[in-house]
C-alpha cells in the first residue's frame, strides 16, 4: 500500500522510497554503461542524477535516492533511448569523426543548419572511466572544451594545436582538416578567424557567404587595445569577425571603467572594460 508524503509526489511502498511523476528528463552522459541524468522533479527541483536503470533507482551526488515509480521510469527510459539513438546515429551516420589519440578522445560531429553542432565526445578520463557525453554548441566551444581537458593531462600534440592557436599550427587542427574535408567553407573561414589567421579575402568571402559582415584584421601598426564606448560596440560585428573578448574581475578594477571596453583590430583581442583615465574612442 502506498503511504504519500506531505509532497505528494513522493510515497513509501513496502519500505522503499518512490518518485511518483518526473517532470521533464534529459540524458546527456554515460559511466562505464550507467547513465546519468538531468530532470525536474517536483518540489525537489532540476537536478543531475545517477540512473540505475536495473533497479529503476536514482542518486544525487551518490548519496540519497529515491526510486521510481512505473511513470517515471517510463520518463527516464525515454530519455535514455534518445540518447542511446543520438549516439548511434552520429557515430554509424556517417559524419565527421575527430580523433585526438593523446587524450585519448573521438569527438563526432553532427552538422546542424545553424551555427550550433552536436557533439558525441567518447573518452576515458583519469579514473579510467569510459564517458560518452553529448554537447550541443559551436565548434568554438567544443575546442574550448578541449582545450580545458587537455590542461593538466598529456595531451602532446592535440594539447599544443588547441591551447596555442596560431596561423602556423591551424594547418594541424583537427577541426579545421575536418571542415575543409567536408567542404564546408563557412567553417573553415571561421576557423581561421579564432586563429587570426583570416586574410582580408577569407572576410569578404565569409560576408558573402553569410551575409553578415565581417570586420578585417587591421595591419601590425594599429596592434595596440584601444579603448573604446561600449555603447557603441556592436557585439555581434564582433563576434562575426572572431574577437575574442576577456572578463576584467571586480577586484583588478582598481582605475578601470567597465563603462567602456578595449579592442585590439590587429589581433581580434579586447576586454570588457578599460583605463579610467583613457579618452576612448566610438567604434
Amino acid at each position: 500500500m502506498k503511504e504519500y508524503r506531505k509532497n505528494k509526489n513522493e510515497y513509501i511502498e513496502d519500505g522503499r522510497f518512490y518518485i511518483e511523476n518526473i517532470k521533464s528528463c534529459i540524458c546527456s552522459r554515460k559511466v562505464n554503461g550507467e547513465y546519468d541524468l538531468c530532470c525536474d522533479i517536483h518540489q525537489r527541483g532540476y537536478h543531475s542524477y545517477h540512473y540505475d536503470k536495473e533497479k529503476g533507482f536514482i542518486t544525487k551526488d551518490g548519496k540519497k535516492g529515491f526510486y521510481l515509480s512505473q511513470t517515471a521510469a517510463e520518463t527516464a527510459d525515454k530519455a535514455v533511448t534518445e540518447f542511446d539513438e543520438i549516439v548511434e546515429r552520429t557515430k554509424n551516420g556517417g559524419f565527421e569523426k575527430i580523433v585526438a589519440e593523446e587524450l585519448n578522445l573521438t569527438v563526432y560531429i553532427e552538422k546542424t543548419p545553424s551555427v550550433a553542432c552536436r557533439f558525441v565526445e567518447e573518452y576515458t578520463d583519469r579514473n579510467g572511466d569510459r564517458i560518452i557525453e553529448i554537447e550541443n554548441g559551436s565548434v568554438f566551444d567544443e575546442m574550448h572544451r578541449l582545450r580545458c581537458m587537455s590542461v593538466g593531462k598529456n595531451g602532446g600534440k592535440t594539447a599544443e594545436i588547441l591551447c596555442s592557436p596560431d596561423e602556423e599550427t591551424i594547418a594541424f587542427n583537427p577541426f579545421y582538416l575536418s571542415a575543409l574535408k567536408s567542404g564546408d567553407e563557412i567553417l573553415a573561414l571561421r576557423i581561421k578567424l579564432f586563429y587570426n589567421a583570416a586574410t582580408d579575402e577569407d572576410c569578404r568571402r565569409l560576408t558573402e557567404l553569410t551575409g553578415k559582415r565581417v570586420l578585417p584584421k587591421l595591419p601590425e601598426k594599429y596592434n595596440r587595445r584601444y579603448a573604446v564606448t561600449k555603447d557603441s560596440v556592436s557585439y555581434e560585428l564582433l563576434g562575426n569577425s572572431g574577437y575574442g573578448l576577456g572578463h576584467w574581475p571586480c577586484f583588478a578594477m582598481m582605475n578601470r571603467t567597465y563603462k567602456n571596453v578595449t579592442l585590439n583590430p590587429h589581433t581580434r583581442t579586447g576586454g570588457d572594460s578599460a583605463p579610467a583615465d583613457e579618452e576612448p574612442i566610438t567604434f
